[in-house]
């Protein structure tokens, strides 16, 4: 049942220096931007890193109780995990919409005074990197519930081998399916960071012109 991926989180900032308003306002708007996008990140190293400590959970509900009453009644680890990863997908709802709000914020400068093509840029990956996550996080918010379902159903009076075996089997291949729908955020999230550095070096240009 473990399920590992590795997050690009890095650190984002750009200085667009310069006395005029637009440039302030893009400075604030690319700084919030950027720290909402690595929240989102945040939280999803975070959901991972969760999903990564089920099987031991898992393996210790078994041994603690034979009658498997931890899991009838929700008490096992496993339902703390989960509840914890409600959490974090509930933190990746809030910071994408607060990027919307950033994205909205660039389009409505005034692209005279600061370098509108890399703002474009910046934008449009913001863009498909919210897409990508609003993708992911309906289905693992489905995977949750089935997780809470298929956990409970384990301390059913009428569970068995069977039970157990096909219950831990599908949980994994909705998993799967699940990161495949995530996959592209990793190359998004680089191409973020790229779009950040090009609208620097554009404007550290401008200002020696």
């Amino acid at each position: 049942m473990i399920k590992r991926k590795i997050w690009v989180l890095l650190a984002t900032s750009i200085v667009l220096t310069g006395c005029s308003d637009e440039a302030e306002k893009a400075q604030t708007a690319t700084d919030e931007l950027a720290v909402s996008k690595e929240a989102v990140i945040v939280s999803l190293n975070a959901i991972q890193q969760n999903e990564s400590a089920m099987q031991k959970q898992f393996d210790e509900a078994l041994v603690a109780d034979e009658e498997l009453a931890n899991f009838k009644d929700g008490t096992a680890p496993l339902f703390a995990n989960i509840a914890t990863r409600k959490e974090e997908v509930a933190k990746v709802e809030e910071n994408i919409e607060a990027m919307k709000g950033h994205i909205q914020d660039l389009t409505e400068l005034d692209y005279e005074a600061i370098p509108s093509e890399e703002i474009n840029n910046l934008t449009r990956v913001a863009q498909s990197f919210i897409s990508s996550v609003e993708a992911f996080v309906p289905a693992y918010e489905n995977q949750l519930q089935e997780e809470e379902k298929t956990f409970t159903s384990f301390g059913a009076d009428d569970a068995n081998f069977n039970t157990l075996y096909d219950g831990v089997n599908a949980l994994n291949s909705i998993s799967n399916d699940n990161l495949k729908v995530l996959e592209p955020i990793i190359d998004l999230s680089v191409e973020f960071e790229t779009s950040i550095r090009q609208l620097l070096c554009q404007h550290l240009q401008a200002e020696q012109l």
